[in-house]
């Protein structure tokens, strides 16, 4: 902080008293400003006001130093006491904890003295928040300073069963447990960190530690054999990105009689030699050698060779090797075992091969109930190119028949719509393909491109193949230098890092003819930039920049533009345009429907009402902006209100912050703590099948478009539970009359919520189109 090294942007906060006090002014030791970051107002008990400092990339922060507003002598502001939360991933913050499980950490008794805090244990972040905790209300004021050094370890989490207490005969039982785990806690410990990883090596064995400001045995997690489910102990390591293991580290109370190690496809065993007797009171640690085997994720199976296992710390180490403790290690060398008729090895294989049959009796199983239900069909949906022969074959054929598409009079009669079973049958709307002379070689939708299992929210999904028509962009034509952006607040953590709201006087040339409004030289502009992490891997950062090519060509009025990007200095930033507005989510919830017929301007003053067919005219202008991203073969994957902006008059633009704001973390669904999916907007092909088209983007605008005529009061099936929704949406691939959908709203004329139905229909060859959409709006009486 104090030299520098972390830029402003980096530097952010809840709230800021005046301009004057914002978070980049909290640098230790200077007086820059007024002196230091000030919270708005007073700071009340139970406030959660913060300071956050983002890092870049993973460090191990082993201190903190803080101090108050001094500014020369005016200032007496300082915090007496502060919490600390950190991130690894941007989405979810965990609270810093000691041994002892105390959260509180002692501040400053005046403005101007340092004082520093050694955090045991220390934590692995990306991102700190100082949140300062008080028991009065107060005004607080902060100076900071972060020690620590980049994470070179490179672990990110790890998963292990509870531990156990152990009995102790005439004496307090041992808790060995790891009380500083910061994972999920479901079924064991999940995705974090802990004791295991925290650098504290304990003695030879729990009751022998002499520590008297913490528990006794804290510096140990153990497990009892008899209470494991599994006859081993299975640990599973994850790395930030591939490595060459070298060495797995194991220092430990109880002697292992063997061990398993996986990485990638590859088995490796290691077993104790005889000499080393199983009831040493010595605590010898494990060099297990892994031969170079590269891999992310290691998964070891730990086989007991006395009732209990105690493990004090786990390391790995890659290239050559490094001496960690040699009092502390004993290093056992030997090669990798075959696996031995009669062994253990070939229990474990005969294991694995039953499972894979019953595996595939399963899936037998289940095509077979889908063969007889006649939903096989769905393996290969028309219009989608699964390969460049099929390409070749679809350019050498002449293009789709232009069709005018007109709405059936059927469409005008009120529906049925009952909330339970299937879209009651309602007439189609009378259109069969919509073509376009520049793209008779596009397939009817474009498929999203779908990574390692795991589906990642994107912009816009990126194109298999290029339109002709798009010209190849120079981007030097968008540069923005940084310096020329003014940080006002962060927004949140995005899929490659930070998003902030800025302001800006100088534009691009180009940019200028993109916005609609005028851009004066003295007026600022709100800008909305995304960064890329300073971390970020190659692929990230091919992403990144895949994006800003795909922006740059994009230019309709009811899309977010690109106004300018920085990818000469780090970090590499995106640009694009904000509306004076915000999101269309929270405008609607501060309106309320009104019979009258009409609102025209929202520019000066006010408004608190909005008509309903102001509503169908956001509706419509959200469609256009779908019909133009379709047309260019792109896929959005996160249409929602809370990704749309809105302008003077009304204007609407498709936008994609909606993931990266905290605001609205409710309406994203973790599966198995990794993809992170907006379930309750999704079509049920992408929540179950991970297909991405033009087509599950239609199913969206019709929850999009509920949202609207409900103005943003409810979130869509507020009833259901995150697990029935995905349930829903196995009802809907079943096909057997169980299946939810949205209820009509109240002020929907029933023509309205047919194009819903029609949205979400389960075939999605038979949902409308935009442009066809856009038709019915424009013909159909908006009264």
């Amino acid at each position: 902080m104090q030299d520098g090294s972390i830029p402003d942007i980096s530097i952010t906060a809840s709230s800021q008293w005046y301009p004057s006090t914002a978070p980049w002014y909290a640098r230790l030791e200077t007086d820059r400003g007024d002196g230091a970051w000030c919270s708005a107002g007073l700071l009340r008990p139970g406030d959660k006001e913060f300071l956050q400092v983002s890092l870049g990339s993973l460090h191990l922060v082993t201190a903190l130093a803080t101090q108050g507003r001094f500014a020369n002598g005016r200032g007496q502001e300082f915090a007496h006491q502060y919490r600390l939360h950190y991130t690894r991933n941007g989405q979810r913050w965990m609270p810093w904890r000691d041994h002892n499980d105390n959260q509180v950490i002692k501040g400053n008794n005046d403005a101007h003295t340092v004082v520093l805090r050694g955090l045991q244990p220390p934590v692995v972040a990306r991102a700190l928040r100082f949140l300062p905790f008080t028991e009065r209300p107060t005004t607080v004021c902060m100076r900071v300073e972060i020690f620590g050094c980049t994470w070179e370890e490179g672990l990110t989490s790890y998963s292990i069963p509870f531990g156990h207490v152990m009995p102790m005969a005439g004496e307090s039982s041992l808790e060995l447990s790891d009380f500083t785990y910061d994972g999920y806690v479901s079924n064991g410990l999940i995705e974090g960190l802990g004791q295991l990883s925290d650098g504290v090596v304990g003695p030879d064995y729990p009751t022998q530690s002499k520590d008297v400001l913490h528990r006794r045995g804290y510096e140990y997690v153990g497990w009892n054999k008899s209470k494991l489910r599994l006859p081993f102990l299975q640990m599973e390591f994850v790395f930030q990105i591939p490595r060459n293991f070298t060495t797995m580290n194991v220092g430990q109370g109880v002697i292992i009689s063997f061990i398993y190690t996986y990485i990638g496809y590859t088995l490796r065993l290691w077993k104790r030699p005889q000499g080393v007797a199983s009831n040493t009171s010595k605590n010898l640690g494990i060099v297990v050698p892994l031969k170079s085997q590269w891999g992310r994720i290691v998964t070891c199976h730990l086989y007991f060779a006395a009732p209990w296992l105690l493990l004090s710390e786990v390391s790995f180490t890659n290239g050559e090797s490094r001496v960690l403790d040699s009092s502390a290690l004993t290093s056992f060398l030997e090669d990798a075992i075959e696996p031995q008729p009669g062994g253990v090895v070939h229990v474990v294989v005969v294991v694995l091969v039953v499972i894979i049959l019953l595996l595939l009796l399963v899936i037998a199983a289940i095509l077979c109930r889908h063969h007889w239900k006649g939903v096989l069909q769905l393996v290969s949906l028309p219009g989608v190119i699964n390969s460049v022969a099929e390409v070749n074959a679809a350019n050498s054929k002449p293009g789709p028949e232009m069709i005018n598409c007109k709405p059936s009079p059927p469409l005008r009669r009120p529906p049925a719509a009952p909330p339970l079973g299937p879209p009651p049958p309602y007439a189609t709307l009378d259109c069969a393909v919509i073509g376009s002379p520049s793209f008779n070689s596009i397939p009817a939708y474009a498929e999203a491109v779908i990574v390692s299992g795991t589906l990642s929210i994107n912009t816009y999904a990126i194109p298999r193949f290029v339109t002709n028509h798009q010209s190849p962009v120079d981007l030097d034509l968008f540069e923005l230098p940084l310096q020329k952006l003014r940080f006002c607040e962060r927004l949140g953590e995005g899929q490659f890092g930070e998003v902030h709201l800025c302001e800006t006087t100088e534009l691009p040339e180009v940019s200028k003819k993109r916005v609609d409004a005028e851009v004066s030289d003295s007026s600022p502009l709100i800008v909305a930039v995304k960064t890329l992490r300073a971390d970020a891997c190659k692929s990230d950062k091919k992403d990144f920049l895949q994006e800003v090519k795909i922006l740059s060509r994009l230019q309709h009025p009811n899309i977010v533009c690109l106004l300018g990007v920085s990818l000469r200095d780090n970090p590499l930033c995106i640009v694009t345009e904000y509306m004076s507005n915000g999101d269309l989510h929270q405008f609607l919830q501060l309106h309320t429907i009104s019979k009258e017929p009409f609102i025209r301007t929202l520019s000066k003053k006010k408004q608190t009402f909005v008509s309903v067919h102001s509503l169908l005219h956001i509706g419509r202008q959200i469609a256009c902006g779908m019909a133009y991203l379709a047309s260019v073969n792109l896929v959005h994957r996160d249409l929602a209100t809370r990704n749309c902006l809105v302008g003077t008059d009304l204007a609407i633009k498709v936008a994609d912050f909606g993931l990266s704001r905290q605001l609205y973390s409710a309406d994203y669904y973790r599966i198995r703590g990794r993809a992170v999916l907006p379930i309750r907007w999704l079509a049920w092909e992408s929540l179950l099948q991970g297909k991405f088209t033009t087509a599950s983007d239609v199913w969206s605008y019709g929850v999009t478009l509920w949202e609207v005529l409900t103005s943003c009061k409810q979130q869509p099936y507020q009833e259901l539970t995150d697990e029935e929704v995905v349930e829903n949406a196995s009802e809907v691939f079943m096909n057997r009359g169980k299946q939810r959908y949205l209820p009509r709203p109240a002020v929907c004329p029933p023509h309205i919520y047919n194009i819903m139905l029609q949205c979400w229909r389960r075939e999605s060859q038979q949902r409308p189109e935009f442009s066809t959409i856009i038709q019915f709006l424009d013909e159909e009486p908006q009264s």
